[in-house]
């Protein structure tokens, strides 16, 4: 069985010859010949001849998968195919750390052998995020960008994939506000929803719940303490750290006014609040994904976390 998507939104300029490995056994393809080879003789009659040109101009994202005999029963094949696709959004979002875009899987198909009708296919047509001001750009990435994007998704994937949690895509998989998920498993979760939201103005009231799953502890004065605990996290000196607790303060008033369903401004300031408190999610989540102490505090219970950050903001030293 094969599965296999296309990827939107994204531009190699190098060529990757037989691949770039992305995960063990999936890779990363741009050469049309090597895609079309990809697919058992008979596909253009299964997938249609639009489909399969569509897939063929690449770039694709391509895994095998191994099965008995080769065969699948025709129930497995959209679950692991769902299944995936969760697995490869997690590549995506690791590519957002090397920075904002709007690279997804537009559409996939797993093609597999079944029994009693020769070859078959289930498909799916993905919906993509958007970039932090709600737009679809072209994003072009070299073999390093890649190489850095698949260092940070061996981090999130074992956050993302945990049997504790349950499969992915399935009634069993326990979603990110459930009581015991990691701060960082409900943060990507909401990141996700935020990055797919394209009116922009929602998109920063889920970038807020972001913030507030990594560095909330409690209600209480809630806007301003976040506030100042993400610029002493990310900032050595005041004048590094005004700015971002500015940016946070902008952000939740844009963020009020959208949960209460008030007027909004100008779609520029919004765009921009949207892209700044974008750029200080993806510099926290670097900064801890690259600290195995950090990482390690921020799994804590509330109250371990509420005394680091009680003494970061207060300059204690072993917070740092």
């Amino acid at each position: 069985m094969i599965v296999i998507a296309k990827i939107r939104n994204l531009e190699i300029p190098e060529p990757l010859g037989d691949g770039f490995e992305i995960r063990d056994g999936c890779f990363l393809i741009n050469d049309s010949n090597r895609i079309a080879a990809l697919f058992p003789a008979g596909s253009d009659a299964i997938l249609g001849k639009q489909f399969m040109t569509e897939m063929t101009n690449g770039p694709v994202i391509y895994c095998q998968i191994a099965h008995p005999d080769n065969y699948i029963s025709v129930a497995d094949p959209e679950d692991i195919l769902l299944t995936w696709l969760y697995d490869l959004s997690t590549f995506f979002q690791a590519m957002w750390l090397v920075g904002d875009h709007a690279i997804s899987a537009q559409l996939a198909f797993a093609i597999f052998k079944d029994p009693q009708k020769g070859i078959g296919s289930t498909w799916n047509m993905g919906i993509g995020p958007t970039t932090a001001d709600g737009l679809n750009p072209l994003s072009s990435c070299s073999v390093e960008a890649l190489t850095l994007g698949r260092n940070f998704y061996s981090s999130l994937h074992h956050f993302t994939f945990n049997e504790q949690w349950g499969q992915p895509g399935s009634v069993d998989y326990k979603f990110g506000s459930k009581k015991g998920i990691p701060r960082i498993l409900r943060f990507h979760d909401f990141l996700s929803s935020a990055r797919h939201a394209n009116d922009v103005a929602i998109k920063i009231s889920l970038y807020m719940t972001c913030l507030e799953i990594l560095f909330s502890t409690s209600a209480a004065e809630l806007v301003h303490k976040l506030s100042e605990r993400v610029a002493y996290f990310l900032a050595e000196t005041p004048s590094q750290r005004k700015p971002i607790f500015q940016i946070i303060k902008r952000a939740y008033s844009i963020r009020s006014k959208v949960v209460h369903g008030d007027v909004l401004e100008s779609s520029n300031k919004i765009q921009t609040a949207s892209k700044e408190v974008d750029n200080l999610l993806r510099q926290l989540l670097l900064k801890i994904l690259t600290d195995e102490k950090l990482e390690k505090t921020f799994q804590k219970p509330p109250e371990i976390l509420e005394d680091y950050l009680t003494d970061l903001t207060l300059g204690v030293s072993n917070a740092s």
